[in-house]
Parts: structure tokens; sequence; C-alpha cells
């Protein structure tokens, strides 16, 4: 699996948002082949809003470019933003447990470290941190995102209100430290709203 991340600036409407991605944004990308979802989370502090669009395949993303960049370009101007990043992704983990209600949060942690260390970084995360984060309370689902060359990860949790995620904040502390013991640098985790999410039916 893959993902595209396109990250737009200046606008703080939600509803709008959410309108925009219903009406014009998923209608105009759902029926390409290799789609296989869109979630969208708002940070609502530094007014960014974060698209996230996942395909079967590289060739899926890189065939899908010139719809998505129509989309997004016409969604851009409706809602009186501006792009700020867009970037592509590999997916080495995706669970999800239950569709994010009403009010869901969204915890980013990005990381980096030396590429060579990048695939055994990932399997230890699999191993030994995955099963405590799937099995906390409030989890609805994570995605574990990279971009190998630059040895950059991006792991995103979404939990279903703010008390879980004060649990998924505490225990990610308590991973940071032992990632730091691995040699990985990491930013601060990031929270955001999840606003709104679109999985196909063939991907339930």
């Amino acid at each position: 699996m893959f993902a595209r991340l396109s990250v737009t600036e200046g606008t703080a409407n939600r509803e709008a948002i959410v309108n925009q991605l219903a009406t014009q944004v998923v209608p105009a990308v759902e029926n390409h082949p290799g789609f296989r979802g869109l979630m969208a989370s708002h940070d609502a502090a530094n007014n960014l809003l974060y698209v996230l669009t996942n395909w079967e395949s590289e060739a899926d993303v890189q065939s899908s470019e010139a719809l998505a960049d129509s989309a997004r370009q016409q969604a851009v101007s409706s809602l009186r933003a501006a792009v700020k990043e867009v970037t592509v992704w590999e997916q080495v983990d995706g669970i999800v447990r239950a569709t994010p209600p009403a009010g869901a949060k969204l915890l980013v942690t990005r990381a980096s470290m030396d590429p060579a260390t990048l695939d055994a970084n990932i399997g230890f995360f699999r191993d030994e941190m995955l099963p405590g984060i799937t099995s906390a309370p409030g989890f609805c689902a994570l995605r574990h995102l990279v971009q190998r060359s630059a040895g950059t990860s991006m792991i995103g949790t979404v939990w279903t209100d703010q008390s879980a995620l004060e649990g998924a904040l505490k225990m990610a502390g308590e991973g940071l430290q032992v990632g730091r013991a691995r040699g990985i640098d990491f930013e601060a985790p990031a929270v955001r709203d999840v606003v709104y999410v679109s999985v196909p039916p063939t991907v339930m």
C-alpha cells in the first residue's frame, strides 16, 4: 500500500472542508484504480488541513497524480486555501479496528533514522510496540508510513476521544524513549482532529 499526503493551509471552516471533500474530492478519485480510502484531519491551532489518500500500489499513486492534483486545486480554490506540501509514502502497517466517531483524535509521530536501520526498526515496532497500541482503550486505527531513501517514518494512530488520546500520549512517551535508544530521532508528537473518513465498500 502507498499513501499521498496533501497539506493545505488557510481554512478553518470544518463544515466547508467536509462538504468539499464529500462532494468534490472523493467523487473525483474514488473510481480510480487502486483507490483504498481517504482520511482528513485538521490542526486548528495552525490552520492546517491534512488529507491522506491510500492506494494499492505506487503505480496507482503515480497514475492518479493528475486527477488528484485537479481535485486538490479545485478544493483549495473553493476553500480559499493554499497547498503547502504533497508527499508520497509507503505504508508498511495498516490496521483499522473501528470507524472513527465524531470527536476522534489523530496522534502523529514523525521520526528519522539511518536508512540502513529502517527495516529493523519497522520489525521492532511491529513486534514490540504495535500489540500494546492496538489493545489500548479507545484505539480505532493505525497507519505506519515510511520514505525508505530518506530514512523517515510517520506513525498515525486514531483514538475515539480525548480520554483515549491522553492514554495514547503517555504510551507514546514511553515508546519515544525506546526508539531513541535505537538511534531514532523524533519530532514532537502532533495531535489533530479527524474531520472526514471515506473508505470504499470493497475495502471494508
